[in-house]
Parts: structure tokens; sequence; C-alpha cells
């Protein structure tokens, strides 16, 4: 469903997940302002480095915390 892998939805799982994992301290999961993406959207910019991955998924979006995340656990 389109509505389901919308950039609004995407951050509340990562928001979600991130207070579940206890790392609000450490990983922040926010809305921008405008970064001339929004053909490409959803996009995300991972921090430091500014990497942009953009046409995130859910199931992309939620790999790529893991990823960014792995050496947290």
């Amino acid at each position: 469903d389109a509505l389901e892998e919308r950039g609004e939805v995407i951050r509340a799982d990562l928001k979600a997940l991130n207070k579940k994992l206890g790392r609000k301290e450490t990983v922040r999961i926010c809305a921008v302002s405008c970064l001339d993406l929004c053909d490409d959207g959803p996009n995300m910019v991972v921090y430091p480095g500014e990497e942009v991955h953009s046409h995130m998924t859910r199931a992309k979006a939620l790999g790529l915390y893991r990823e960014e995340t792995k050496d947290m656990d």
C-alpha cells in the first residue's frame, strides 16, 4: 500500500524503534525541510557523512537503520 510507504510512516516506525532500543540520546530520527529531492523520495540522510538514500521503503529504511547502528548493539 502506497500510504504505508510514505515518509511520515517510515519516520514514525524508525522513531518508535529508536526509542524502544534506547538510542534516543545517540541516534536522531527527524523530519527536515526541503532537500529538493521530492521526486526521489522518501529520502534519508545519514550523518556524519551526509549520505543521501532515496526511494526508501519501510523495509529499506529499517535495513539501513540496522546497518548504521550495528556497532551499538
